[in-house]
């Protein structure tokens, strides 16, 4: 009996070509699209192959897929190996650029080599070192830590660290690290290896501010003009690690007057004119990693450390401090612990005002959390544990804090060795040699001890203090100062104390926010290092004059209140009183904000007091300030971004003004901006009106105003701001720079956009700089390419960089910019083999890379006039070869000619 069989037809197309004309795709997913769609015909004609015919055919451990298929039509008659690709995730083994993730969080960008591990996907090569990096703990996992740093260790992962994974995704070119929380190192959320810290390239830095005014008042025939100019310079000088910085300021003033001279029935000029250099600060600075401090040279002042023991003051000498930049998130400031207990394997959410800010999964038991980020704010966090099984349950933990408070454990310092510094005082003043040192330090039971000591040849002081977490009731502390001075001019030693508290405490439940209560008292004779400085001395009686207004005692109070719909209140006030006086200065403000339908408003009030014999009377002001965007009255484009404004104000004599006002930005950008504005005032303030513009741009700021009243006034004022960074290669505006910058660089190819930036792009050179960037922590420089060229193409679009304090780095992204090819290669008369690596010879710096599609043809980008195409599918001398290639000038689109590309279509032998 015979046995019909269909026959089935399975074409096998070739894939299509695609012209590349503004966007830099790669032919090869091209090529990777038409495989998976051959493979697929290939299964689907088994498939139907079985079912018509019942055959039985042998189950494979996996799919076959025969290289000759590849040379279908071609002739080539040189299959290349594609095993590699026949397991699901499939690579050749080779080094490739990855993005690296450790537990879902991106660590950094780098060459990894991959290798086979038996007949599974590709494996990285791994070392202990790169694993202490990423935040592994080396040192607590046995079979890790015998081995050497800089050695590969063997695969899997998980043969070290129980659980743990490495898997690459190739088509992100991502290599995902899954490491059991156990084995990471404790706190490492945000913290940076002080390895990767990068001290920059030798630059020259400079900030400037640069503002003028013409104005002009003609009364009576007479006739004012002033002209001014200010100018604000902060300049530095990187070398390694230290850091040159000076501030300086320039004025220059002029004013001429025009009066009528009566007896000789003529006008008189007269001119007046004054300018000045000031420079106010030199310092050299540079950190100390080992002790996670900053060391400073010059001129200088006490920093955060002593400003929470000592008042602080100016000073040229040598200081230590510690940087707050160099702690991480979650070892800085105050946090409590919490503890609680998982019945299971859980995870652990915490939430503060509605936000979450710690999130974590623990095992059944108890547990503890000691790396929570601090906040200065406080609020009562609410702890929610999620068991495995999905139920929920958790408990709230009162959390209050304090400036100087920090956790256990941790410790700050300053130390400064020097001469008292000050300029702009009398000559009266001292300036004496001292050393001072104070600390701070985190204790047990949320304790924080603070305190220090400073000491001059007439002058000693000695401050203790502490601070509490009281948990419901809030945060407090307290300290006492003492001093010990003698008086220029006097043989008597005074000797004082000063008495401070504090206190802070946030009610969540309703709504009510202490910030800061605080109440200073010193004795008469108290004199802080400041006070005896800087005033001068000559003595009236038994005390110097200048004594009896010396601050006695100081209460100062912030409270706000949340309301209902959107509206908050808040009250501050301060009462001071002095020794040897009467006076009490008294100052308190409350206002009430809110909006409405977008509608911004805010009603204040305040009230100055100064009571004494002679001294001023009580002030009462009142302000309304309302805000309103125009948008509210159409979808039209011109509105989105314009507000229209309005204030009013009045005091308890008499005076009071009113301001209508209107402003808005422009562009597509936003970096054009305008304003608007009259306003009406009584009692003989007349009324004025201003208009202005400014721009704000990547190369830095300008502005340009004028301004009127009604009695006669008219002015102009104008300004710019910005910076520069001086290099080895040249020198690139920007606008004003901040504590670490980023020099990008992108092979002399200019107009490249920089994202997540304010319009910042290369310029014509191909330099640009990202004026602002987080010290010793990661920055993600990344460029769109998008913006690249026609023609040009690079091999990394992203790069991280982990900048020190005042540090400028650079970023080089090597661009390679040319003609776009489409070549057909052949080898010995036939077709280069499918899945063959095409590459520029001697192109180490961008080290593209094309995979030759089907029927020998590869695309080419950024490709030069001429040189040498590298072509090679194997280790043998006879799998690679050499294309020598001469293109000419890149092809000029000619006019109306809609069919034109700016690819150029080769053939080419390879030898």
């Amino acid at each position: 009996m015979k046995m019909l069989i269909p026959v089935i037809s399975c074409r096998l197309e070739r894939p299509p070509i695609y012209h590349r004309v503004n966007q830099n795709i790669s032919i090869s997913l091209v090529l990777l699209k038409y495989s998976v769609r051959l493979r697929f015909s290939l299964i689907f004609c088994r498939m139907v192959l079985v079912l018509l015919t019942g055959w039985g055919v042998q189950a494979t451990a996996r799919d076959y897929f025969d290289p000759a298929l590849l040379d279908f039509g071609s002739n080539s008659g040189q299959p290349v190996d594609l095993s590699q690709f026949e397991t699901a995730g499939g690579q050749a083994p080779g080094t490739y650029r990855v993005d690296i993730y450790v537990n879902g969080t991106f660590f950094d960008s780098r060459d990894i080599t991959f290798q086979r591990h038996g007949d599974s996907e590709l494996v990285p090569v791994l070392t202990p070192d790169l694993l202490d990096t990423a935040g592994v703990n080396i040192s607590d996992t046995p079979a890790l830590k015998i081995l050497p740093t800089d050695k590969p260790i063997e695969n899997p992962l998980g043969k070290y660290i129980p659980q743990a994974t490495a898997r690459l995704n190739f088509s992100q070119m991502r290599l995902n690290l899954s490491i059991p929380q156990i084995a990471m190192k404790p706190s490492t959320n945000g913290q940076v290896d002080p390895k990767l810290w990068q001290e920059g390239i030798p630059a020259f830095i400079l900030n400037y501010s640069v503002n003028g005014s013409q104005n002009q008042r003609s009364q009576f025939g007479n006739k004012q003009t002033n002209q001014s100019l200010f100018g604000s310079f902060n300049s530095g000088l990187n070398l390694g690690a230290w850091r040159l910085r000076n501030t300086s300021t320039y004025s220059y003033n002029t004013q001429t007057y025009n009066r009528y001279d009566s007896l000789n029935d003529a006008m008189k000029k007269t001119t007046q004119s004054r300018q000045r250099w000031n420079f106010l600060q030199t310092y050299l600075q540079r950190d100390v990693v080992a002790l996670r401090s900053d060391l400073t040279i010059g001129d200088t002042s006490t920093g955060s450390v002593a400003g929470q023991v000592f008042d602080g003051f100016p000073y040229r000498g040598i200081g230590l401090a510690t940087s707050d930049s160099m702690i991480p998130g979650r070892q800085s400031g105050f946090a409590p612990i919490i503890s609680g207990i998982a019945k299971s394997n859980a995870q652990v959410t915490v939430t503060q005002n509605g936000s979450v800010i710690y999130q974590t999964n623990v095992a059944p038991g108890p547990f503890r959390i000691t790396d929570l980020v601090g906040s200065s704010t406080g609020g009562d966090l609410q702890v929610t544990i999620t068991e495995a099984d999905g139920t929920h349950h958790g408990f709230s933990q009162a959390y209050s804090s304090l400036p100087m408070m920090l956790r256990q454990g941790q410790f700050k310092y300053e130390a400064a060795v020097g001469r008292y510094h000050t300029s702009g005082y009398s000559s009266g003043g001292r300036k004496p040699v001292f050393g001072m040192v104070s600390m701070i330090y985190g204790l047990p039971g949320n304790v924080t001890l603070y305190g220090g000591g400073l000491a001059a040849q007439s002058y000693q002081s000695a401050a203790l203090g502490t601070g509490l977490s009281l948990g419901m009731m809030g945060a407090l502390s307290a300290d006492i100062t003492t001093s010990r001075a003698r008086l220029k001019n006097m043989a008597d030693i005074q000797r004082g104390e000063s008495y401070r508290a504090k206190y802070s405490k946030s009610m969540l439940t309703s709504g009510t926010t202490v910030d800061l209560t605080a109440y200073r008292y010193s004795t008469r004779n108290y004199l802080s290092f400041s006070d005896v400085n800087t005033q001068g001395y000559s003595v009236w009686g038994e005390l110097p004059s200048w004594m009896s207004q010396r601050r006695r005692s100081s209460w100062q109070m912030r409270l706000s209140q949340s309301l209902p719909g959107n509206y908050s209140l808040w009250l501050s006030g301060q009462r001071d009183n002095y020794w040897g006086s009467s006076k009490t200065n008294t100052t308190l403000s409350m206002g009430l904000n809110g909006s409405f339908y977008r509608v911004g408003w805010g009603l204040n009030y305040s009230i100055d007091r100064i009571r004494g014999n002679g001294d001023w009377p009580e002030n009462r002001q009142v302000s309304l300030n309302v805000n309103i965007p125009l948008s509210l009255f159409g979808s039209y484009a011109a509105l989105n971004n314009a507000y229209a404004n309005y204030s009013l104000f009045h005091d308890s004599t008499g005076r009071g003004s009113n301001q209508l006002g209107m402003g808005g930005s422009l562009l597509d950008d936003n970096s054009l901006s305008w304003s608007v504005s009259q306003s009406q005032a009584n009692k003989g303030q007349g009324n004025s009106g201003s208009v202005s513009m400014g721009y704000s741009g990547s190369l830095g700021q300008a502005n340009l105003g004028y301004n009127y009243d009604s009695s006669g006034g008219r002015g102009v004022n104008y300004g710019v701001s910005g910076g520069l960074i001086a290099h080895q290669h040249g020198v690139t505006l920007a606008s004003r720079i901040g504590d670490a910058a980023v020099l990008v660089r992108t092979s002399g190819v200019g107009g490249i956009r920089v994202m997540n930036s304010n319009s910042i792009t290369t310029n014509h050179w191909g330099y640009a700089v990202v004026p602002y960037a987080q010290t010793y922590s990661r920055n993600s420089i990344s460029l769109d390419p998008s913006s690249l060229p026609e023609g040009a193409d690079m091999a990394q679009g992203s790069k991280n960089v982990f900048p020190t304090k005042g540090a400028v780095v650079m970023v080089d992204y090597p661009v390679r910019i040319g003609q776009q090819l489409l070549m057909n290669l052949l080898y010995h008369g036939k077709p280069v083999p499918f899945g063959a690596m095409a590459g520029l010879k001697g192109d180490t710096a961008t080290n593209l890379a094309a995979i030759v599609g089907e029927g020998g043809q590869v695309y080419l980008s950024g490709m030069p006039p001429s040189g040498v195409l590298k072509v090679k599918w194997g280790s043998a001398p006879d799998s690679q070869c050499e294309v020598v290639f001469n293109l000419g000038p890149p092809p000029v689109k000619a006019k109306q000619d809609k069919s034109w590309s700016p690819m150029r279509q080769l053939n080419e032998t390879c030898r």
